[in-house]
């Protein structure tokens, strides 16, 4: 087992502990998609749990929405709640799947918001990542649409595994980069019990 696949693993527990633990007695306020919340655990809380905890009303509303209704649903968010959508959206394809390979197979739709969401985050690091990626992807999408329509993942998942490696070297910054946007901008996100 890889370092990377190791880091899935451990992802995905600590992703199902957090929907767990954070949002079990949680109100949701769907007609805005904010998250209603005690201020001293808004303050307290980082990285992937704080995300998680002001995208869980967008999250719920979302697992009840056709993937095919998902452009309707979205255009429904705010301008700033669209970057927090595209960025948690970017985190869970490649966190919790089969790394990029997963984001182009289910999630390559949201790729021109994925970069402006983090051309707005100032994430020059993950932005010089994505678009590396994407050119990979562009340049063998023939070779990589013919292996995901066999079922073949291994060509797909070699070729992109450089990436998925950088990625996780660079995930916790872009990470931090939306908990600072999401904290500047609080009444987009959140209501204060």
């Amino acid at each position: 087992m890889t370092k990377f696949h190791r880091h899935i693993i451990i992802y995905i527990a600590i992703h199902f502990a957090c929907l767990y633990s954070y949002g079990q007695n949680r109100e949701i306020d769907i007609t805005r998609f904010y998250s209603i919340v005690d201020k001293s655990e808004f303050e307290s809380l980082n990285g992937w749990e704080f995300a998680w905890l002001v995208f869980k009303p967008i999250n719920d509303t979302l697992s009840d929405t056709l993937f095919e209704g998902r452009p309707e649903f979205i255009n429904k968010l705010t301008t700033k709640q669209k970057i927090l959508f595209h960025i948690v959206e970017l985190e869970r394809s490649v966190m919790g799947g089969s790394g990029f390979s997963n984001f182009y197979f289910n999630y390559k739709i949201y790729y021109p918001e994925i970069i402006k969401s983090l051309t707005t985050l100032n994430d020059t690091a993950m932005l010089t990542l994505m678009n590396s990626i994407n050119d990979v992807y562009l340049k063998n999408y023939k070779i990589i649409n013919k292996k995901y329509n066999s079922g073949d993942w291994e060509y797909i998942e070699i070729l992109f595994t450089p990436y998925d490696k950088s990625y996780l070297d660079k995930h916790d910054f872009t990470m931090k980069l939306l908990e600072d946007y999401v904290r500047q901008y609080a009444p987009e996100f959140v209501k204060f019990q």
